[in-house]
């Protein structure tokens, strides 16, 4: 482990360990949330017999690999713990200090080849470390149970990072043993990576960012040039299947309440979102329920539109311009820039979510390690202030946070977007817990949040008064039956399909009376012709499948 961790290092790693582990403590004993269930459905089945091990595995339907290294976690989760959301969040946090521990050691890694002595170079490299494993942005990956996938996915790009930077440094010395690094351990890495989520792909472009900027004082060899190559030909091959295959990438469009252009000029101010959470990590700014940002529709409207676009490419520009003066602070914003490339590009995936930020945040704290004077680097005093003044208080901030997401009422409290914001994944959440806790305030406050927050929502609230209705009392009203079938969404959304199914399926078994198949086969048809743009193929097989649109629309 000497290439890994120096020893002046590996003495500081049960501080970091513990320093994080009692961070997240807190939020172990959290439900499962979002999407965790409908990811676990396949283990759960697994678990009752219902189905094999390996289907569970390598036929899950999460990502074009089905991320089969990822379920292998989640099924030795129910193996030792059962069904509990306790083992699924204990099982993350270890990933996440494996993590942290590899962060460490690649800080390292990049200190000790600009200069840095062991001994400084090992302080620093934990104290960042430890910075951004308890920084609160992080609580929700590590806590939201199926987001692990992004903490190992994270895990193989900074290994193989690590791996990348061990073949470079060697190859001037020992050049078979460098080959081995760069053409071995590198891509098996990243492979297993993306077996775990898609985007460890990025880890190309990282080793690549990391040379161009912290490894520019070494010579380049046929294995740079080689590496370069095969990334551009990765991007080539991309933009030609995209061409030949739009749908395959932006398909999803359909079942979204944007469209490619308004994500790609949105996605500059949600990144000054995460940028804003970063720096100023307080409840207003964190929030998992970022399904109600507003869209942008222009380049100035909103106009943080338009200086969110000139902020980003001036970042990129100062990245690139100087990346030889000052190689850690362009790899920092490279890194970056590289980790939201993916997930804020043109791919038709919700417009924010604060996972996205896990590895990016790495790149922050190199950025800082560069822009810090050399002098106050190499301060006595300054590792104790930067302690005292910098890890303290991101330590009681994830506390603060890891406490309000080990427990739902206070989760759903905690992280409510601010104000004019209206998320309907939040709001739907607030219906069912207020219908459970008995308590009609609550799902009252929860339905006027949707009916005053645009007809989209409030279909969404139409289609919930149904819902709810329908399984409480059996009963429609006229007005409530009225409103519903005068709705009209302007998208067909995944989840719309999934509610109409679930109110269908209430109706079918005769538990509403007030509401007939009939009603809604008239609602969807409506709907259907109402819509802005044609809807996605699941979505139409979603309703056929539930009987939702009469015989002659299914042909």
């Amino acid at each position: 482990m000497s290439f890994v961790y120096s020893s002046a290092a590996t003495r500081k790693l049960p501080w970091l360990l513990l320093l994080t582990a009692t961070a997240f403590i807190p939020g172990l004993l959290g439900p499962f949330v979002l999407d965790d269930h409908a990811n676990f459905q396949l283990l759960f089945a697994w678990w009752s017999g219902e189905t094999s091990l390996s289907r569970a595995i390598f036929d899950n339907g999460s990502g074009p690999l089905q991320r089969p290294i990822s379920y292998l976690t989640f099924a030795m989760n129910m193996a030792i713990f059962g069904e509990q959301p306790f083992g699924f969040k204990a099982l993350s946090l270890v990933f996440h200090l494996l993590t942290a521990l590899a962060l460490a050691a690649l800080l390292n890694r990049l200190l000790t080849v600009h200069g840095m002595n062991e001994r400084r170079a090992a302080a620093w490299s934990m104290i960042c470390a430890a910075a951004w494993a308890i920084h609160p942005l992080q609580v929700s990956t590590v806590l939201y149970s199926v987001q692990r996938m992004e903490v190992l996915s994270s895990l193989a790009q900074i290994l193989a990072v690590l791996a990348y930077i061990q073949g470079r440094t060697l190859q001037a010395s020992q050049a078979r043993t460098g080959l081995l690094w760069l053409w071995l351990a590198f891509p098996a890495t990243m492979a297993a990576g993306m077996l775990c989520k898609e985007n460890a792909i990025l880890a190309l472009p990282l080793a690549l960012a990391v040379e161009v900027s912290a490894l520019n004082c070494l010579p380049k060899t046929r294995s740079v040039w080689a590496w370069t190559g095969i990334l551009c030909l990765g991007v080539v091959a991309i933009v030609l299947f995209a061409a030949t295959d739009p749908g395959y990438f932006f398909g999803g469009y359909a079942a979204r309440d944007f469209d490619l252009w308004q994500r790609l000029i949105t996605e500059p101010r949600v990144l000054s979102h995460y940028l804003l959470a970063t720096f100023l990590p307080f409840d207003q700014n964190l929030y998992l329920f970022r399904d109600g940002l507003p869209i942008s529709t222009s380049w100035a409207q909103p106009i943080s539109t338009l200086l969110s676009i000139v902020g980003l490419l001036a970042v990129s520009a100062l990245a690139f311009g100087i990346r030889r003066s000052r190689p850690l602070l362009s790899l920092g914003l490279l890194w970056w820039l590289v980790c939201h490339s993916l997930e804020a590009g043109p791919l038709s995936l919700e417009l924010a979510f604060e996972h996205r930020n896990y590895l990016a945040l790495a790149g922050l704290l190199i950025a800082a390690l560069g822009l810090a004077p050399t002098k106050l680097l190499a301060h006595r005093h300054s590792l104790w202030l930067a302690s005292i003044s910098l890890l303290l208080p991101l330590w009681l901030l994830c506390v603060q946070r890891s406490y309000a997401w080990g427990d739902l009422d206070r989760l759903l409290s905690a992280e409510s977007p601010p104000p004019p914001q209206v998320s309907r994944r939040l709001q739907v959440i607030e219906i069912a817990r207020g219908i459970e806790a008995n308590d009609p305030g609550r799902t009252q406050r929860a339905f006027a949040a949707l009916e005053n927050s645009g007809a989209d929502n409030a279909t969404i609230a139409a289609t919930w008064h149904a819902i709810v209705d329908c399984s409480l009392e059996a009963k429609l009203s006229p007005s409530r039956r009225a409103a519903f079938m005068q709705s009209r969404p302007s998208v067909m959304t995944f989840q719309h399909a999934n509610w109409l199914g679930m109110l269908s399926r209430r109706v079918d078994n005769g538990g509403c009376d007030g509401l007939t198949p009939a009603d809604l086969q008239t609602t969807v048809v409506r709907w259907l012709e109402h819509l802005k743009k044609p809807p996605h193929a699941i979505s139409m097989r979603q309703l056929r499948d539930q009987r939702l649109l009469p015989q002659d629309a299914e042909r």
